[in-house]
């Protein structure tokens, strides 16, 4: 599936491929042990008290909440759809999960029938797709089915955390860290072969102030921020230069591509997060829409991980009206 008139789904595609089945806290994973818990809770709860067995994980991603249903679920063998607008994604959830079927398409125009599914789940994911693609996911839960939802929180620790690597890459990009460096190396990989060192010495005097850059912000942000990657792009670049003159010169400007577009890719994961997280307000409306299409709410609430001082996501859990 193409992704060339969406931007951040191929963002999103980039991170599936890079991340693997361990993705941060921060870039919308579900390993976090306090979020594990409240699905395994939930989940074992609809399993004792309906006894259907179709459900759908809108916006999977790496398939953490699936791992959780299948765990929670044992010998009751669910019947497990996955939904992602990343065509990476599914593939590497139904690698992981042979059994589970899979569906490339946006949470905001999912290709189901109404109340198709017993249990409708999602974690940091339909959201993405704007506040009504929560109504669309409501409407696929059958009578006496229920909808369960981790949404990003604006203003809750997870929020707070991207909106500070959000800060920091910009900062970065705003430097022309890499492609300074791209041109740095060009004009040294030249200067090795025997060119005049008069480029190679320009270029480093331009490169000079996105290194400081690169250095403030470590330092005003600390090493961890945005995973880490900022202090490791600093950190290879500076021993790559070190060891010039025994590198490939295509290798090393393939790989300083390739880490711009990563860079770029994840400044747009960022700000789609930003922009996909729910205030107060919004979550009220949320909780209002539920009720009018017929759901007990019985968990609208602030999700707040033991000994965090600020939530990290809304908490919906609502049972359809039989």
């Amino acid at each position: 599936m193409s992704h060339a008139g969406d931007p951040v789904a191929g963002a999103w595609d980039s991170y599936w491929n890079r991340a693997g089945t361990g993705p941060a806290y921060c870039d919308d994973g579900a390993d976090h042990p306090e979020l594990a818990a409240f699905w395994e809770s939930e989940i074992t709860s609809f399993a004792e008290r309906h006894s259907g067995r179709l459900l759908l994980d809108v916006a999977t991603g790496n398939g953490a909440v699936v791992e959780r249903a299948l765990a929670a679920m044992g010998d009751d063998d669910p019947l497990v759809t996955c939904l992602d607008n990343s065509i990476v994604a599914i593939k590497a959830t139904r690698a992981r999960f042979p059994g589970v079927s899979g569906v490339v398409a946006s949470a905001a125009a999912m290709p189901f029938d109404r109340e198709a599914f017993d249990l409708v789940t999602s974690q940091f994911g339909a959201e993405y797709a704007g506040p009504a693609a929560i109504n669309e996911a409501a409407a696929l839960v059958a009578p006496g089915g229920t909808l369960a939802m981790l949404v990003h929180h604006r203003g809750g620790s997870i929020y707070r955390t991207c909106s500070e690597d959000g800060r920091a890459v910009l900062s970065l990009r705003e430097s022309r860290f890499l492609p300074l460096a791209r041109k740095f190396f060009e004009k040294g990989f030249a200067a090795v072969r025997g060119a005049d060192r008069a480029a190679y010495e320009k270029a480093g005097k331009m490169f000079a102030p996105a290194v400081a850059s690169a250095e403030e912000i470590v330092s005003t942000f600390g090493a961890d921020v945005a995973g880490g990657m900022i202090a490791r792009l600093y950190k290879d670049v500076g021993r790559m230069h070190e060891r010039i003159q025994y590198l490939e010169p295509g290798e090393v400007v393939a790989w300083i591509d390739a880490m711009d577009a990563e860079v770029s890719a994840y400044a747009q994961r960022l700000a789609a997060m930003m922009q996909a997280a729910i205030d107060e307000p919004a979550f009220a409306r949320i909780r209002v829409a539920l009720e009018r299409a017929g759901f007990d709410v019985r968990r609208a609430e602030a999700f707040c991980p033991a000994g965090e001082p600020m939530p990290a996501a809304w908490a919906i859990v609502a049972f359809r009206s039989a």
